[in-house]
């Protein structure tokens, strides 16, 4: 199934941009087997619209320079995707929007993820907008490691967060709708008992979240629960 193609047909979402992050004619792991291993990968991240895409640019991150160049070469190839949407002339024209899968498993090149994300927001104009997974907690997080669902995983001294929050000109959605300091209300993943924060929507000054929320369909329609968020223009100019 080419799963694009379904969401945007099924969603009526008729715009679409793309890229590879993964494509290997066989990834040997896990194990020996054959059988058990994963095979063919050939995937990716999308930005879908109701509204017409255009100048779809793939920015690719590097792999993880603690893992050896054989393990890397059937590891994710990382990117960013930056499209531009053209909105009608009563919203105010186009908008750019950054989709970001940065690096889950190595924490040192996640933060070089998240500095090349914030050199490229910052030199991409007033109206852009990031969101996606960024595979680590924010510095307020009561729990950093020690996960019930992954022990192993240790995110404390992580700064990948806080150097998307230092990028110039740029708000996150969370906390600007509601006056709630529940940290557990921004918990995404795992989706079916979510215990911690990943996943992010980033947007310029010049516009404002209107509502702002993570949505918990039943059952989960993927290991992540979706930020959800209304954004409007905002004339600076005009306060």
């Amino acid at each position: 199934i080419d799963q694009l193609e379904w969401i945007a047909h099924h969603t009526g979402l008729r715009y679409s941009a793309w890229c590879p992050t993964w494509d290997a004619g066989w990834v040997p792991y896990p194990g020996s087997n054959p059988v058990s291993q994963i095979g063919q990968v050939f995937s990716g991240q999308a930005v879908l619209s109701r509204y017409p895409l255009s100048h779809a640019r793939r920015h690719a991150l590097p792999q993880p320079s603690s893992r050896s160049t054989l393990t890397n070469l059937f590891y994710l190839h990382r990117a960013l995707l930056e499209v531009d949407v053209s909105l009608p002339s009563m919203l105010g024209g186009s908008i750019r929007v950054f989709n970001a899968h940065l690096e889950a498993f190595d924490a040192a090149n996640r933060e070089a993820h998240a500095e090349i994300t914030s050199a490229q927001l910052r030199r991409s104009g007033d109206r852009v907008v990031l969101l996606g997974d960024m595979n680590s907690v924010p510095p307020e997080a009561e729990v950093r490691h020690a996960f019930e669902d992954e022990p192993q995983t240790d995110m404390r001294g992580d700064r990948t967060i806080e150097i998307l929050r230092s990028t110039p000109g740029m708000l996150e959605v969370a906390g600007q709708t509601s006056s709630t300091t529940d940290e557990s209300l921004w918990h995404s993943f795992p989706a079916h008992a979510p215990n911690r924060r990943l996943d992010y929507l980033f947007h310029s000054e010049t516009l404002r979240a209107v509502t702002s929320r993570v949505a918990q369909p039943s059952p989960p329609v993927s290991d992540h629960l979706p930020v959800i968020a209304d954004l409007e223009t905002w004339n600076l100019s005009a306060d």
